[in-house]
């Protein structure tokens, strides 16, 4: 796959191994300079969803990093909405966010914090037996794409990609290491009677912790193809070039629509591996012509 860009870093085109061409534009976003919002002074408040801790709540609503300044504001959290007990929350409870102010600033952060919470229920286990038995599931919307009028996609798409870093990154360092991409790989997995079977196994608990096993070493393999640059674990742009990959190729006409595709999503995590004669894994080919073309990209937009 070719990619060609031009002088203003917009995507032009690109050309698939079959000499297939499509059109596109896409382009970094310009550095924003607003003024400092207005705050109202209705306090923010955070419905708790399905799986949420309240760790987890303030490192995405609070941009905090810091494990003490977590831990405090869990505590003042935890006062302020009458919580006891600080690792039991309910979901459908609604909490108060003391600091927190419902301004544009805020529903900007806020928005990528609630599109990586969709993508992980798009992009869930139970979805994938659904698909192994066959059903049909809907394409996730990213965010709005427009061509000729990108800007906004990609900065849109790189904030989301920081999010979603961001509630795995153990150390706060806004970066993925190997055991937090793997953390991040088997969330929500369970290796149970339905999900083995499903995969075409007899279930059994041998068979289950090998799959388990197999799924991590698998995930090992893709953590070292997101790395592209010199820096330690996966960056946001290393982990955006991922959801461009699959936004551009599931496209009907083959250009970006903001749209990603269950199977096409997949495959790309599917195929890293395969068995060689003597039953071993191995790096499939077809895994590594796929990092080969995500650096292409990488290196040409960031």
């Amino acid at each position: 796959m070719t990619i060609e860009l031009n002088s203003q870093y917009y995507f032009t085109s690109f050309t698939d191994g079959n000499s297939n061409s499509s059109s596109y534009s896409l382009k970094a976003a310009d550095v924003d300079t607003k003024s400092e919002p207005t705050v109202s002074q209705e306090p923010k408040t955070y419905e708790i969803q399905k799986g949420d801790s309240l760790w987890g709540i303030v490192k995405k609503q609070y941009g905090f990093t810091n494990r003490s300044e977590i831990s405090n504001k869990i505590q003042e959290i935890a006062k302020d909405n009458d919580i006891s007990n600080v690792n039991l929350i309910y979901a459908g409870k609604t909490l108060i966010l003391s600091g927190l102010y419902e301004d544009e600033e805020s529903a900007d952060i806020n928005e990528s914090a609630l599109k990586v919470d969709e993508f992980e229920k798009w992009n869930s286990p139970e979805n994938a037996v659904k698909f192994l038995f066959g059903e049909e599931i809907e394409d996730f919307k990213m965010f709005d794409y427009e061509k000729g009028n990108s800007d906004d996609y990609f900065s849109k798409l790189n904030d989301f990609s920081q999010e979603y870093i961001n509630k795995y990154d153990a150390d706060g360092d806004k970066s993925l290491d190997k055991d937090e991409f793997i953390a991040l790989g088997m969330s929500g997995m369970s290796f149970d009677k339905e999900y083995v079977e499903a995969l075409g196994y007899e279930y059994n608990l041998e068979t289950a912790e090998i799959l388990e096993n197999n799924q991590k070493a698998i995930l090992s393999i893709l953590y070292e193809g997101f790395l592209m640059n010199d820096k330690d674990g996966i960056q946001a742009d290393e982990f955006a070039s991922q959801f461009l990959m699959a936004d551009y190729f599931d496209a009907p006409d083959g250009t970006s629509d903001g749209k990603i595709n269950f199977n096409t999503y997949n495959s790309f995590a599917a195929d890293p591996v395969i068995y060689d004669e003597n039953g071993n894994l191995v790096i499939s080919q077809n895994y590594l012509r796929e990092v080969a073309d995500r650096k292409a990209l990488w290196e040409q937009v960031f």
